[in-house]
Parts: structure tokens; sequence; C-alpha cells
């Protein structure tokens, strides 16, 4: 992203799409160079070590997006994949499906997780899989300590909501703020925290057949560089 825009950017501003219109090049790269590689955006939060998760004869494995603010479920038609939490297994298919996507979000800004299932369909044969209840959106959950105590999530994503002092609010309510003012003041400072500590532990970095590790990449929407 580094080149994007300078300084930080907002949900939805110009200069925020112009950073996500970069995502298809680089996930592209990075396919093409890493066997298997996992994608997070920065408002993502990791409580537990998503790779056990990521099983099955799957080409890749993405978020489910509910699109109905509330009422929805995992199995509503027209819902897409969310590219804010991806793992992706190189292949003939899966290097297509991320070039696919690089190409159609060449043009500049535009709709990133539509042009990322738009990219999905363009593959035949491609296996993608759905991350459902373990990997819940932020309509798709109460925001509540006793919630995720009695549902046990793996990845919770902090979206569906605004402003950044609305996520931290979230997130203190859920019992996963676990700093002050002093030690990080914004919400991608603690998702990326929580990753980096389970990234760090290496066997839990392996898949379950052990093939290799996966190279995990976290995004920074807030800053260009």
């Amino acid at each position: 992203f580094r080149g994007a825009t300078a300084g930080r950017v907002t949900f939805q501003s110009d200069a925020f799409k112009h950073l996500m219109a970069r995502r298809g090049k680089y996930m592209a790269s990075a396919v093409r160079d890493h066997c298997r590689v996992l994608f997070t955006d920065s408002d993502v939060m990791w409580l537990a070590d998503p790779v056990p998760a990521l099983t099955g004869e799957c080409d890749l494995w993405a978020q489910v997006h509910v699109k109905k603010r509330t009422g929805g479920t995992f199995d509503d038609p027209g819902n897409f994949l969310n590219p804010g939490f991806l793992a992706v297994a190189r292949s003939a298919r899966t290097v297509a499906v991320m070039e696919a996507w690089a190409t159609l979000m060449a043009d500049g800004p535009t709709h990133n997780m539509g042009k990322f299932n738009e990219a999905l369909r363009s593959v035949g044969g491609l296996r993608a899989c759905r991350l459902e209840e373990k990997f819940p959106e932020g309509n798709m959950m109460t925001w509540t300590e006793a919630w995720i105590a009695e549902n046990r999530p793996t990845v919770v994503h902090n979206n569906w909501i605004g402003r950044k002092d609305s996520q931290i609010k979230r997130l203190k309510t859920a019992g996963l703020w676990p700093c002050d003012a002093r030690t990080c003041a914004d919400p991608s400072h603690v998702a990326r925290r929580r990753i980096h500590e389970l990234a760090a532990e290496g066997p839990r970095r392996r898949d379950v057949s052990g093939e290799g590790l996966w190279r995990v990449l976290v995004a920074h929407p807030d800053l260009a560089a």
C-alpha cells in the first residue's frame, strides 16, 4: 500500500478506496510468492489460532459477509465472501483468482468486496470454503463478555460500525480491550498485537496436515505506509 496516500484515512473515503484498490495486486503477488497466505484486516480480532479451522479440500477460506444488518443468516442468498479474513493455498486456481481480482480493481477505487466475489466466480473449479459461526462479522454476534464466553468465537470482525471510538467502546463492552490510552489508542493496535502473539507460536501456524507454515499478512488501512 506504500505510496497510495499519506497519513490516516477513514472507512469508505476516497483515500481508503484507493488503498483497497491495491489489495488484489498485493495478494496476487503474495500468493505467487508463498505456498500459504493468511490475510487479515486490522479490525479483525483473533481470539484463538484460526489455522485448525482451515481444513477440507479447499483452495481458499474466507469469512462470510451477511448483507443484512439484523436478522440475517449465513445461508441467505446473495451473501458475499469477505476478504477481510482470507486464507489462500497456492494453486493455479487461486493465483488466477488473485490476478482476476487485481485486474478488476485496476481502474481505481471501487467496491473491493464485490470485485473479489466477481473474481471468485470467474475461475472454474475453484473450491472456496466458508468460515461462518466461529468467524462472525460485527452484525452476526452480540458484543458482550457473556456472548463471547458462551460462543467462543475464533475470529471476530469489528465491522458494521462507523467511528473508531465506537469500535473501541464495543471492544471494551465485550472484554476485548486489554489496554489503556497510554498503551494503545487504536483498535487496530490491539488486533495486531494479538495476531502477532498467535503467529509467533511457530508450531501452531502449521496446518493440520503439517504441510507448511502460513505467511500471515496484516492490513493496516489507517496508514499508507
